[in-house]
């Protein structure tokens, strides 16, 4: 549960190792999140006399795949108490309803009722029964009966307790953010410097950097990692780090700096990854009607699909941010961010902007710049063999190559957000974009200029700070202020937003991907209200 804030740099200073901590709340009470001054405390018991839920977060540390696991700590378990009814019963009888997966009952440090143990009966008396509740993962639930039984076995007194963890959320774009991270990389005389400076140089402590060296050079922040939580009525939260089956060079990452206090790190499915399993590929909108906690989507088709089923199998499941697919197979790495995302606009009727990637949009500022214009950044063959702007327009077959990719995967694209989302025509923005067939990769697409669209959105309660792709469409390449391209992307997004463009050329442009795939966004969980929510109901 988030009892304190993740304690980046001047907030903790040293990286914690200690177990998760999970806490009780009644069904009612504000959706404001809460810090305490000690994560140990153990709460207060809900105390119950009729019916009533108890809601709980899962106990991550006590290992998923091992729930015969019997050790916990206080903090760990979900205290509640039954009342006895004004006769002193002889004893209890418990009868846990639900799958033996979802949740146990413990009582007096042992576990005495799971979904597949029959009738407990515990003994009774004046005072309370206190029970302790362990839930195994998110979006679980069960009823425990409690029969109140005289000396010869009859009923006093029947109470049905339903048991509900928090559905797990994944964070959207107007979360605020806490943290940006990436790699530092070099490697073979690529180096990923000027995009760790442009952090550092706009953010200051407010992003770190993971070591390159330790982590076997990976620059793909975003694709290893995916940052969630579940949050109960009272305010306590978990973060979640849910952890890729990528397994590459950043692998150990998520267990070395996040698991600890306040956090879990959870690896749904093993084997085989595709790029389908990287989290570039896994996105949320932000709030729209009908799903006011967002929609996760995320890209598939064509022998283009995660392989980590039990991961996709518990996002399916999930009616909270109901997923959908979105066909990737035209492109080369095949991730739903490599073109589309979504940033705050106060200005907007819901407060954001939808941003996809437009063909025209990019010809309508190509075709209005000098064709003498120099390119040195797309200059040699190493780069995409383009010498000037001129030799950029004229060739034809990119350009309907181009305009195929608009009118065969962007529109209808566009088209399908709309209707899944039920966007407005005014909350679209269309962003230039180009790109080029990628020959050892079946003829399918990766972004020719720097894709603009893949960016990263921070706002850290100063305004909203959109960090992206420089496009280097200019013969002075230290002069942003010439770049046509980069001020048709400041007249296109919210003018509110702060810009920072980001050379990331060597290492993530050159490798099919852009700054949103190097970076990744620790954001404040969400107050909620999940639990008045119909979607938010016991399955």
């Amino acid at each position: 549960m988030r009892l304190v804030p993740h304690p980046f740099l001047a907030r903790r200073g040293t990286l914690l190792a200690a177990v998760l901590l999970l806490a009780a709340c009644k069904g009612s009470g504000s959706s404001d999140l809460a810090d305490s001054d000690d994560p140990g405390d153990v709460p207060d018991p809900v105390v119950l006399n009729g019916p009533e839920t108890v809601y709980g977060l899962p106990n991550l540390d006590n290992l998923a795949d091992d729930w015969t696991k019997q050790d916990y700590d206080d903090d760990e378990l979900v205290p509640f108490e039954i009342v006895p009814s004004a006769v002193a019963p002889a004893s209890f009888r418990l009868t846990l309803s639900g799958t033996e997966q979802s949740a146990r009952i413990w009582h007096d440090g042992e576990i005495v009722a799971t979904g597949g143990t029959p009738e407990v009966e515990l003994d009774g008396g004046t005072e309370p029964l206190e029970l302790r509740v362990e839930f195994k993962d998110f979006d679980t639930d069960a009823v425990l009966e409690v029969e109140e039984l005289d000396e010869n076995g009859d009923v006093l007194q029947s109470i049905e307790v339903a048991l509900r963890a928090s559905p797990l959320f994944l964070n959207h774009h107007l979360q605020p953010a806490e943290l940006i991270i990436a790699t530092e990389v070099s490697v073979y005389g690529f180096d990923n410097d000027a995009m760790v400076e442009g952090y550092a140089n706009a953010i200051g402590e407010r992003f770190e950097s993971a070591n390159g060296n330790r982590y076997f050079q990976d620059p793909w922040m975003q694709d290893e990692l995916e940052f969630g939580y579940g949050v109960l009525p009272d305010g306590q939260a978990l973060d979640l780090v849910i952890d890729s089956i990528r397994d590459r060079g950043l692998d150990d990452y998520p267990e070395d700096v996040w698991a600890g206090e306040g956090f879990g790190v959870k690896t749904w499915g093993r084997g085989y990854a595709s790029s389908q399993d990287s989290f570039g590929n896994l996105e949320v909108s932000p709030p729209v009607d009908d799903f006011p906690f967002g929609r996760i989507y995320y890209g598939a088709g064509r022998g283009y699909a995660p392989q980590a089923t039990k991961l996709f199998d518990v996002l399916e499941e999930n009616r909270i941010q109901e997923p959908f697919q979105v066909d990737i197979s035209w492109l080369c790495v095949g991730h739903v961010d490599e073109f589309m995302t979504f940033v705050p606009d106060s200005t907007a009727p819901r407060g954001f902007r939808f941003v996809i990637n437009d063909v025209d949009a990019a010809y309508e500022v190509l075709d209005a710049m000098d064709p003498a214009t120099p390119l040195p950044r797309y200059a040699g063959r190493q780069n995409h063999n383009y010498d000037t702007v001129g030799e950029l327009v004229d060739d034809n077959g990119l350009r309907v190559h181009n305009e195929d990719v608009q009118l065969d995967h962007l529109d209808p694209i566009r088209e399908q957000m709309i209707a899944e989302l039920g966007l407005l025509d005014e909350e679209v923005v269309l962003l230039p974009g180009l790109f080029e067939e990628i020959g050892y990769c079946g003829n399918t697409n990766a972004a020719l200029i720097p894709g603009m669209a893949n960016l990263i959105v921070a706002d850290f309660g100063e305004g909203t700070n959109l960090f992206i792709a420089d496009p280097f469409l200019r013969s002075n390449l230290n002069d942003q202020s010439s770049d046509p391209m980069i001020q048709a992307v400041q007249d296109a997004l919210p003018a509110e937003a702060e810009l920072h463009f980001l050379d990331d050329w060597d290492v993530y442009h050159l490798g099919l991907g852009e700054v949103h795939c190097g970076s990744n966004v620790l954001r404040t969980p969400s107050p909620t209200d999940w639990w008045t929510n119909d979607l938010g109901g016991s399955k």
